[in-house]
């Protein structure tokens, strides 16, 4: 059961029926998430993604190099940081300044550079096309879905094709850095 409406989500209702079953309802959200007091423990714990899915994409002519990519909801920048040492033109977007302060600190270390933004998905901040590649990684589930997927629309250069991984929670929208020939 969907609950369609932002802040609204399916929960399991606490108070059985007459026939003593419980309910599937949906409830306002009450917890505010706020991934940046977890920080330091992002950067040291959270798994990257393979490089084996940076090069099947490749294999499409998603993510080579010279391409402009936004990474949204970019975290500690896992997703930012592979595109960027495969020669892209990345840019992480994320609305929390503690996680992306330490992007920045693992790109220091891995001598990559990507260019950060405190935003999010929903509002990049970005031009118009101004990107050939639009990622997500493992978070696509905490936006306002309909908002992002209007921004992504609009930031894309060209609108070509997407792919969603649900092994790996990555979203991808992704165009060609050249328009489609007449």
């Amino acid at each position: 059961m969907g609950c369609g409406g932002r802040g609204l989500v399916p929960v399991l209702m606490a108070q059985p029926s007459e026939h003593g079953l419980a309910m599937l309802g949906c409830m306002l959200a009450a917890m505010t998430v706020d991934f940046g007091r977890t920080a330091s423990d992002y950067g040291r714990y959270r798994a990257g993604f393979p490089n084996t899915m940076f090069d099947r994409l490749s294999q499409y002519g998603v993510g080579t190099r010279g391409q402009r990519v936004v990474d949204v909801g970019t975290g500690t920048g896992t997703v930012a940081r592979g595109f960027a040492l495969r020669g892209c033109d990345v840019v992480g977007v994320d609305p929390s300044e503690e996680l992306v302060g330490e992007a920045r600190r693992l790109d220091r270390e891995a001598a990559v550079n990507v260019d950060y933004r405190i935003a999010r998905a929903e509002e990049t901040g970005l031009g118009d096309g101004s990107v050939d590649v639009y990622a997500a990684g493992q978070c696509w589930h905490w936006f306002d879905r309909p908002s992002a997927a209007a921004e992504a629309r609009r930031v894309l250069a060209w609108k070509a094709r997407s792919s969603s991984d649900t092994s790996t929670g990555f979203h991808l929208a992704a165009t060609s850095s050249k328009p489609p020939s007449s």
